[in-house]
């Protein structure tokens, strides 16, 4: 696996911008990733002031990690990286965590950065060098251990005074959210260099098992709209192994919750129960009827 990100602290040399003054006219005045996607959660895990530096940009960017697989469950998800297995992983950056999940993007250009953000979700400045007076000033902390810090950046507003971008708060004060703060484009160096995982984190699970993958193709983009699935296999026991549940034909003794998921794209799934499980002498296959929880 190859890895593209760039984990130095040096400000990449922006791009020429292009476009018309204040924005490029093919983006809107607002932004916010959470108006285009309400059910994410882009503020866990939660980063602390206490937290070594490398540990503060592993969480930044499992914050982003989160949001996006949010983004591709299409749900809130039940799953998400926090903070125990932070302080187990290894990596040290923003881009070796990004890495992991497949690769890292670049972006050193507002356009650009303004593009990810509408298309894919929330990136990560790995640029941002806030002075003091802005941090005496503003509720988005920092770590103890330094002043440059990683920080999400989730959407953009146009103000009276200007661009600015919509950033998540470094830290989070007794798990509440706090709320988000606006730095001008191009201040602090904030747009110099951001990331962003190539992955669109869909062969993710994002919803807790026991699991049932079923080949959706075809129907990939309406059957988790559907009240009821069936689906015909040669063999029962890899399902009943993952579920463990004693079945008698035709009827099961009990009807276990069962994530169906697109073995595809196993992020989109949809917890069921599983109903029944005849045999078909025609087919010579079982049928497993799944009915979905609303």
């Amino acid at each position: 696996m190859s890895v593209s990100a760039n984990t130095t602290r040096t400000p990449a040399a922006k791009k020429q911008r292009t476009g018309s003054s204040p924005s490029n006219t093919m983006y809107p005045l607002e932004f916010n990733v959470i108006n285009k996607w309400p059910h994410i959660q882009y503020n866990n895990p939660y980063t602390q002031p206490q937290m070594t530096m490398s540990k503060f940009s592993v969480a930044v960017a499992y914050q982003c990690i989160n949001a996006r697989g949010g983004i591709a469950h299409g749900i809130k998800t039940e799953l998400h990286f926090g903070n125990n297995q932070i302080a187990k992983c290894p990596s040290t950056s923003v881009g070796q965590v990004f890495s992991s999940f497949g690769g890292t993007k670049q972006m050193h250009d507002i356009d650009e950065i303004k593009d990810e953000l509408m298309k894919n979700g929330p990136v990560v400045s790995t640029s941002f060098c806030p002075t003091d007076a802005f941090l005496s000033t503003n509720s988005i902390g920092k770590s103890d251990n330094s002043i440059q810090s990683d920080i999400l950046i989730v959407g953009w507003k146009q103000l009276a005074s200007g661009e600015v971008w919509i950033v998540q708060p470094l830290y989070h004060n007794g798990g509440l959210t706090s709320q988000v703060v606006y730095v001008a484009m191009g201040q602090f160096g904030i747009d110099d260099c951001c990331l962003a995982p190539k992955s669109n984190l869909e062969n993710k699970p994002w919803q807790s098992g026991p699991y049932y993958d079923a080949n959706m193709t075809g129907v990939e983009n309406v059957w988790q709209t559907w009240p009821v699935i069936e689906s015909f296999v040669d063999s029962i026991d890899a399902l009943f192994k993952e579920i463990g549940t004693v079945v008698s034909l035709g009827t099961l003794t009990e009807a276990p919750t069962i994530t169906v998921r697109d073995e595809n794209k196993i992020a989109h799934s949809k917890k069921a129960t599983l109903n029944s499980v005849k045999w078909e002498p025609e087919r010579r296959q079982y049928k497993l009827k799944f009915t979905f929880i609303k």
